[in-house]
């Protein structure tokens, strides 16, 4: 659970305590024999709990909603479980031992999230498994038991049709509705046939467990890195790469091979573009980028520039070389040097190389790594900035609104402070857009406004807004504060 809602939401001590607490105040609350909380209660919202989990098994979140209903349905199972577990305590000759193996179970099971399975799966294969298995919490006893589990495995069948293009009409539907199709026909299947339990749970943990190894298949390539998740998938004549839930960068399939055009949020009409193609960049000789993703910045380096990648992702550097997979690196990008690991502790090593532009561009779907937006991160930038340098951060996210500590940096620091958010025509959307090219937000921070050069007469960056949240450190960041 906290693995799926850190992939999006940003990996930070508030993520990881949340679920932990829930988890742990499920102990208190059903640990006790006068608890009105019993297994039997409990088995009836079982299947109500069990619903957005199974939704979010084959799609994102996506949403603070979507968030929230995950937590309280790993609540509700959590209860459960427990109370199972209350129920089949021993005597008390025999306690010592069951606390203690109930121990040692929590322990290997964040050990094999935290380390196994990122290593073990090439996606999140664990979460889907885990939600089948906490479908045998609605498992009742079975007098023919075989019969009811051929049955369920029949029933799985026509449970993942909705999930699946066998038929043209299916294929045009959203992901949305085909979920929900397969989700309509569980809720039926299990009231038509209540009295036989062990028929919808053997269909469910069937569904989930197929879906969760051999599900959402890539087109090119699904892997998985300690970082996150990489997706890359060929659709409407786009190579697009995902990191996490996120589109990232995006490459069109007529252009593998040869010298490609940048798209997504490093499109030429978008603001990174626009502020690297002035003749202020023109003269710019160095000129670093914390984050690679696919190396689509590449493209914009000019003859006699100096350019440097910071990425801690390994993974990612692989995706960004290969050239059966993306072009940018290399055809663009292969004079530019690339430094391998942490950002800020790599760049406090280099104290001879000074930059006339340092963009940073380091997500992990739409998480915030923060340690790269504080007051100290941004003083290191400057001080590894030429003194007419310019510092940009590409903040485009759904979830933070990343002006709001960056303008109290500003004006910690003294520093002039824009900002660029182009959004779709007419309030639309971004399919409005030419196919590859997104709205995207992007802050400069200079320490003048000689030095931002053109951006500063450019009306479309506009001064950022006086600061309305304390900025952040690296002893004192609060995240939720730039939460939308």
């Amino acid at each position: 659970m906290t693995t799926k809602i850190s992939t999006d939401l940003g990996s930070f001590p508030l993520v990881w305590v949340i679920p932990l607490a829930l988890y742990l105040l499920t102990f208190v609350l059903v640990f006790s024999v006068k608890s009105p909380l019993t297994a039997d209660r409990l088995r009836l919202v079982l299947p109500l709990a069990l619903l957005p989990l199974i939704y979010f098994s084959f799609k994102p979140a996506g949403t603070l909603a979507g968030f929230t209903a995950m937590l309280g349905a790993y609540f509700v199972i959590s209860l459960a479980a427990h109370r199972m577990l209350f129920d089949a305590r021993p005597d008390a000759r025999h306690l010592t031992v069951f606390y203690l193996t109930m121990s040692v179970g929590g322990a290997l099971g964040g050990v094999f999230n935290s380390i196994i399975a990122p290593v073990a799966f090439d996606r999140l294969t664990e979460y889907p498994v885990t939600v089948a298995l906490c479908v045998l919490l609605l498992a009742g006893r079975s007098r023919n038991l075989p019969r009811e589990i051929a049955m369920g495995l029949a029933l799985s069948l026509i449970l993942l049709l909705p999930l699946l293009d066998v038929l043209p009409v299916i294929g045009d539907l959203s992901v949305n509705l085909r979920v929900l199709g397969m989700m309509i026909l569980l809720a039926v299947a299990y009231m038509l046939l209540y009295r036989q339990r062990l028929v919808p749970v053997v269909a469910m943990i069937s569904v989930m467990g197929i879906w969760g190894v051999f599900g959402r298949e890539a087109d090119v390539i699904y892997d998985r890195s300690f970082f996150g998740l990489h997706l890359i998938d060929d659709e409407d004549g786009l190579r697009l790469y995902s990191n996490g839930t996120t589109v990232h960068g995006a490459q069109r399939l007529s252009e593998i091979g040869q010298r490609p055009t940048p798209l997504y949020y490093y499109h030429p009409n978008g603001p990174l573009a626009q502020v690297l193609a002035t003749p202020t960049a023109a003269r710019a000789k160095t000129v670093g980028v914390v984050g690679l993703g696919i190396g689509a910045m590449a493209c914009y380096i000019q003859d006699g520039q100096d350019w440097h990648f910071y990425e801690i992702d390994q993974k990612v550097v692989d995706i960004a070389q290969d050239p059966a997979l993306f072009d940018f690196m290399p055809r663009c990008g292969q004079g530019a040097q690339l430094h391998l690991g942490d950002a800020r502790i790599v760049m406090q090593g280099q104290t001879d190389l000074k930059y006339d532009i340092l963009v940073i561009d380091a997500y992990s779907s739409d998480a915030i790594p923060v340690h790269l937006s504080t007051l100290e991160a941004v003083q290191l930038y400057m001080d590894r900035l030429n003194p007419d340098g310019i510092l940009l951060f590409h903040i485009s996210n759904r979830f933070y609104d990343l002006t709001l500590p960056l303008s109290g940096l500003a004006q910690e620091l003294g520093l002039e402070a824009r900002v660029w958010e182009r959004n779709a025509p007419d309030g639309g959307q971004a399919t409005q857009f030419e196919r590859g090219d997104v709205p995207s937000k992007v802050v400069a921070l200079a320490r003048s406004t000689a030095a931002l050069g053109e951006i500063g007469q450019d009306p479309r960056w506009v001064p950022l807004a006086p600061p309305q949240i304390p900025f952040w450190t690296d002893d004192h960041a609060d995240l939720l504060s730039a939460l939308r």
